[in-house]
């Protein structure tokens, strides 16, 4: 299954207006909720946006989120971090936190992968989730080309 990424803001996320509009738009052109994602480029300190969170996850939106506070507060569903230059201790953070974002069944994925290099690195210490412009992007109508030919 692929599932369709959208970042989006803190403003537009704490908006009041903001699940109703998705659940509603998503509803309206029968795009089944499994198939999104919500990429939240934030941090939110407070629960009081716990219930907001639950109900995306109650239908079956995933949560993602680049602030490892938010990972621990709130049950999202993947981190997604920046790729630093490999040594022994970012190898040694990325494994442990690999191990623990497991045990919640959150992925970890690490952005801005380059290289190939540094690819193989990354999975030589267990990590399977990377972006990067070390892949290369298809166009809209060759993805959804690749998808029917799936089906």
């Amino acid at each position: 299954m692929i599932k369709l990424t959208i970042p989006v803001s803190k403003e537009t996320f704490l908006d009041p207006t903001f699940n109703p509009f998705v659940l509603g738009l998503f509803k309206e052109y029968g795009i089944p909720y499994e198939f999104v994602r919500i990429k939240c480029d934030m941090d939110l300190r407070a629960n009081q946006y716990a219930s907001q969170i639950q109900e995306l996850i109650d239908h079956g939106i995933s949560l993602d989120t680049t602030s490892v506070d938010m990972a621990l507060a709130y049950p999202f569903h993947a981190l997604h971090i920046e790729y630093r230059k490999e040594s022994v201790k970012w190898n040694g953070y990325l494994t442990h936190l690999k191990s623990f974002l497991d045990g919640f069944n959150m992925a970890l994925v690490i952005r801005g992968v380059k290289t190939k290099d540094q690819k193989e690195a990354l999975e030589r210490i267990g990590i399977q989730y990377m972006e990067g412009p070390l892949y290369k992007e298809l166009p809209a109508p060759t993805l959804i080309q690749k998808i029917k030919e799936t089906l």
